[in-house]
């Protein structure tokens, strides 16, 4: 039997038996059911969705709940509501956490919504904190297809630092090098990025011997190669960060820094993660997520305003997927600016800003700087338009 939400007076209809519930005989309704087993169980999901969208605190949730059941149960209000779900909708799960597990992987909107309530008004220990912050991150991993092993990250608290030290491991290197184990490595090697390099123009390829350029190459094979995301992959993936950002903002769990290598996974769901990160009080991690990562660039303004003018120039000069097409120019003071670009040897991608402020630029000395510094044709064309009208 379906029950329909009708948002206009908040009540629940049943069409096949024109049961209309609403707060006002919500307690009738519930003795009713809680007399006829077989509509219980058809009808007892739609019955806590609305008791969770109509009820504010889990002490009134409870007391309707006992009136389906009143059972034993723990000193936390919310476990308590927990175990009566596992009650009443008969679930095989009798652990109020590994219940919560299966609800967070589930995807139908009851589950969001029991999840969602649970995480907004458990009050989590510490112990309680990590461990759902050290399975959900190692869950989305594990959806992404990233090995976490390699990551060598584990969650904590924000008064810990999360230990984060790069493995230099030659077998680190080498995704490629795995699938093709017992045969001529090298040789396959060669054969196959031939291959890629005569289709693709994504490699830029210096020197076979440069064991960075291999360790480049090595990963964006892995990419290539990877099986992409199914849509459910991805739902359950902005389910566990919906989650996770709940839990931050209640707590000072720490995944800040675990969580960055899966900003670039995906576009959409950089939104989602990226949201977490934004919860972050330490500069650093915006820091790393500006210099190491392309899809962060997308939320310049946000992390201009956490890190500032010169670490946002640095990072710049680091991340070859950087650029400032999404920067707010009135956030750059102009005098900084011309003194960072003066004592610095600037790359391509200061261009666009440097013809911004070249539009409304009369000094010229500043002008001539700019003429000498190595930019393009198109900076030194407009230097001499500049040049020639004052």
């Amino acid at each position: 039997m379906t029950k329909i939400p009708n948002k206009k007076n908040n009540t629940i209809k049943n069409y096949k038996k024109m049961l209309e519930i609403n707060k006002d005989n919500i307690n009738a309704v519930l003795l009713e059911l809680k007399s006829n087993k077989k509509q219980l169980n058809i009808n007892i999901k739609n019955i806590i969705i609305f008791l969770i969208k109509n009820y504010e605190t889990p002490e009134e949730i409870l007391c309707k709940l006992k009136i389906l059941h009143d059972g034993k149960y723990l000193d936390d209000n919310c476990d308590k509501i927990m175990r009566t779900i596992i009650f009443l909708t008969q679930s095989s799960i009798i652990n109020e956490k590994l219940l919560v597990f299966e609800f967070i992987m589930n995807l139908d909107y009851f589950s969001r919504m029991v999840c969602i309530w649970y995480f907004n008004n458990k009050e989590l220990t510490d112990d309680v904190s990590i461990l759902y912050g050290e399975k959900l991150v190692e869950s989305m991993y594990k959806l992404c297809k990233i090995d976490i092993n390699e990551q060598n990250l584990h969650v904590d608290f924000e008064e810990n630092k999360i230990e984060n030290e790069k493995i230099e491991d030659n077998n680190k290197n080498s995704n490629f090098n795995k699938c093709y184990k017992g045969e001529n490595i090298e040789q396959n090697n060669k054969n196959i990025l031939n291959n890629i390099l005569s289709e693709n123009d994504v490699f830029q390829l210096e020197e076979l011997e440069d064991s960075e350029e291999i360790e480049r190459i090595n990963t964006n094979l892995g990419r290539l190669f990877k099986k992409p995301m199914s849509k459910q992959e991805k739902q359950k993936v902005a389910k566990i960060c919906d989650i996770l950002e709940i839990i931050v903002q209640n707590t000072t769990l720490n995944i800040y820094e675990s969580i960055l290598p899966l900003l670039d996974v995906d576009d959409i769901l950089y939104k989602k993660i990226f949201g977490i990160i934004k919860i972050s009080p330490d500069k650093k991690i915006f820091i790393e997520c500006l210099r190491d990562y392309k899809n962060t660039w997308r939320n310049i303004n946000f992390i201009y305003d956490k890190i500032g003018m010169l670490d946002v120039f640095e990072c710049a000069c680091e991340n070859e997927f950087s650029t400032f097409e999404f920067l707010d120019r009135s956030k750059i003071s102009k005098i900084e600016f011309y003194d960072y670009i003066f004592s610095k040897n600037i790359n391509s991608i200061f261009e666009l800003l440097i013809l911004h402020f070249l539009k409304t630029e009369t000094d010229k000395e500043i002008i001539e700087k700019i003429k000498h510094i190595g930019c393009s044709e198109n900076v030194v064309e407009m230097c001499d338009i500049k040049l020639g009208k004052l």
